[in-house]
């Protein structure tokens, strides 16, 4: 089987796919399949070879010309058995319509997924994939332009096929970063100085960061991974997964917490690392709030010496050079401001809201007054926002807009940092639009 070809019989577990035709699935259809654990490992692999053939065919055909000839449907493969026995698949594709190229190649990824995940990390590459790896930004490996080549770690191996192929890892559901960001964590360069990390170790970190959170499909709500995803994917229970970031974790911020940027690594690098830290303490498969109490503690106390040396270097470096040029700005009297002060809001016809006052039978709802103070900050965030990119042009500054305060953080803010402020206390919140 090679070159999305065919093989003379369809492997045995085609039968359990769908056997309506191509067009009428879905990739849920496939989803819900397992490939029996008892399947040869050589039939699997020359399956998923096969299937990553056909992906990259589907893949070149619909963003590359010659187009597709929707004038000969007759051959075109229209059951999973006909796309694996039919002569040249490939070409095959050609010669249907483009809506039932571009399901094939839906379904063939999650095919890919599933054949991948049953193979596991340990799966050989082929020389195509080799060189796929070898060129940052070609996930076809159709360009002919070549760039240089760069050592990845076992690690990187894992990961293309864990998925089995680059298109689902670049589909990442953290989207604070892209995925080709992430996966420079991967890099030969990183890995020797993150003290007791293994290739595995760095594998199952640039997973969490690649995948991000979960989200419930009922609630809604952020989730870890399931025990059945960590299965499929690492080969492993919670536990083991979990100790392999903690690894990760301790060496990067063993390396963060020193004063000043290591000389192996760029700014670019170190903001990488910072940031992948950011994103593992965020992940709720890691999870820091069941970590044990000494790794707690060492990143609680590796951050208050990076905040230390950050506010020392201030004092330090960048103040002394600057002081003299605040000498004739007028600081304001020192006081506390609220929204109810005289000359901002017009609280005495706001006392409707402010003061809960009932409408005959409807009974005041207790954010009424905070629903009122974020539709105010929306109506006047346009002005505000103008203002401030006036200002910042105007002295060769940045600016950054921010969202409007929410009702939700208002309300979070009654709770503890306005809780012992005078009524109505929502007007203690002073930042609105920011």
């Amino acid at each position: 089987m090679g070159s999305a070809g065919s093989v003379s019989q369809a492997p045995p577990f085609v039968a359990l796919l769908p056997d309506r035709p191509l067009r009428d699935q879905s990739p849920e259809d496939l989803r819900v399949i397992s490939v029996p654990t008892t399947a040869p490992r050589e039939q699997v692999l020359a399956c998923h070879t096969f299937v990553q053939e056909l992906r990259r065919a589907t893949k070149d055909l619909l963003a590359e010309p010659p187009p597709i000839d929707e004038g000969g449907e007759t051959h075109f493969p229209k059951t999973w058995e006909e796309l694996f026995t039919i002569p040249n698949a490939a070409a095959s594709l050609r010669v249907g319509l483009r809506s039932d190229v571009v399901r094939i190649e839906e379904l063939l990824a999650v095919l890919a997924e599933k054949l991948g995940s049953w193979l596991g990390p340990d799966l050989v590459e082929s020389k195509h994939d080799e060189d796929v790896e070898s060129k940052l930004g070609d996930r076809t490996a159709t360009a002919t332009v070549t760039a240089p080549a760069v050592k990845r770690t076992k690690s990187w191996k894992m990961l293309r096929h864990a998925f089995s192929s680059f298109k689902l890892l670049d589909d990442t559901r953290d989207k604070s970063l892209p995925g080709q960001e992430w996966r420079k964590l991967g890099l030969e360069k990183i890995l020797p100085h993150l003290k007791g990390v293994s290739d595995e170790d760095l594998s199952v970190v640039i997973f969490h960061l690649l995948l991000g959170n979960f989200t419930d499909d009922n609630t809604g709500q952020v989730r870890r991974y399931s025990d059945q995803e960590i299965e499929a994917v690492f080969k492993k229970d919670l536990n083991a997964v979990r100790e392999h970031v903690t690894s990760y974790v301790k060496a990067v911020v063993g390396i963060l917490r020193q004063p000043g940027r290591p000389e192996f690594l760029s700014k670019d690098e170190q903001s990488l690392l910072v940031k992948s830290i950011k994103a593992l303490l965020g992940n709720k498969t890691w999870n820091i709030g069941g970590q044990a109490k000494d790794v707690v503690d060492y990143i609680r106390g590796a951050a208050k010496e990076v905040l230390a040396h950050i506010a020392k270097d201030g004092e330090e470096r960048i103040f002394p050079p600057i002081k003299g040029l605040f000498t004739d700005i007028k600081v304001p009297p020192e006081g506390k401001h609220r929204l109810d002060d005289e000359g901002i809001l017009p609280m005495e016809e706001l006392r409707f809201f402010t003061e809960g006052i009932a409408f005959g039978d409807v009974k005041p709802h207790p954010q009424e007054v905070l629903v009122m103070l974020e539709y105010f900050a929306k109506l006047v965030d346009p002005e505000f926002r103008k203002i401030a990119e006036e200002l910042a042009n105007k002295t060769n500054g940045d600016w950054r807009p921010a969202p409007p305060k929410t009702c939700v953080r208002m309300e979070a803010k009654l709770k503890h940092d306005h809780k012992d402020e005078q009524e109505p206390k929502a007007c203690a919140n002073i930042d609105m639009s920011r």
